[in-house]
């Protein structure tokens, strides 16, 4: 419980708790074949506006065989105005995917992924974009292949049909298609310069951007790693993103 300080000096009043769990089966190799979880959050804010907060996340990751790993997550909340009704914020995504690696060819990685998003930003926010409002699918598939010790290629092809909303313009349908192309290069172990080109289409504003990014990146362990980059694409490739 606490406050929550708004811009034109007042406050209001927040309760906020979550609660979570999380499952992990091991096999005798130690490995983690099975991984779950479950976390539920809650806010409540009393004030100038009186607000309802709630948020559920799930994910389960298994593997099927020893080439293949499934993985689906689902996120569904709402901001509700307790003293209107309305829904002012949605934030809900649905993915399904599976990550494939073949044991006796582990040069390759292929991961592929559906998502289903249904987003709607507060009346006081806006996206980098411009974009308040998404709902619809999205379809992607990575794959990389590493030549040698130092070199690999990956690319990335996505597609994503939604109904959008830009400020207070109604809905309109909308189909954008991203493609990239990647290189990695390893010049000492564990340190990496990489080079992405990517080309976005978009069909409801006939638009066409392009672009390359690149990145210094270092890994210290298994757990930690750090890049420093610059986009000059000026968008994400990930297309599930509002912010894209």
């Amino acid at each position: 419980q606490g406050y929550v300080h708004r811009l034109d000096g007042g406050r209001d009043q927040r309760q906020s708790a979550s609660f979570g769990a999380a499952y992990t089966r091991q096999d005798a190799q130690g490995n983690a074949p099975l991984q779950g979880l479950v976390r539920y959050e809650w806010a409540q804010d009393h004030g100038q506006t009186n607000r309802d907060r709630q948020l559920l996340q799930t994910g389960l990751k298994g593997k099927y065989n020893q080439n293949i790993t499934l993985f689906t997550d689902l996120y569904w909340g709402h901001t509700r105005n307790r003293d209107t009704g309305a829904i002012e914020a949605r934030n809900n995504q649905f993915n399904l995917g599976f990550a494939y690696r073949p044991v006796l060819h582990d040069r390759l990685n292929l991961i592929g992924k559906y998502s289903w998003i249904d987003e709607q930003k507060p009346a006081n926010q806006s996206s980098n974009s411009g974009l308040t409002a998404l709902k619809g699918h999205v379809v992607s598939t990575d794959m990389l292949y590493e030549l040698n010790s130092q070199w690999s290629l990956g690319g990335r092809l996505a597609i994503r049909k939604a109904r959008e909303a830009w400020g207070g313009l109604p809905m309109a349908e909308n189909i954008m298609r991203l493609m990239a192309l990647n290189a990695r290069y390893y010049f000492i172990p564990e340190t990496w310069l990489n080079a992405e080109y990517r080309v976005l289409d978009a069909r409801l504003s006939h638009d066409r951007k392009d672009g390359l990014v690149v990145e210094l990146g270092k890994r210290f362990n298994n757990h930690i790693e750090a890049a420093l980059g610059y986009n000059w694409a000026g968008y994400s490739a990930d297309l599930v993103d509002l912010d894209y």
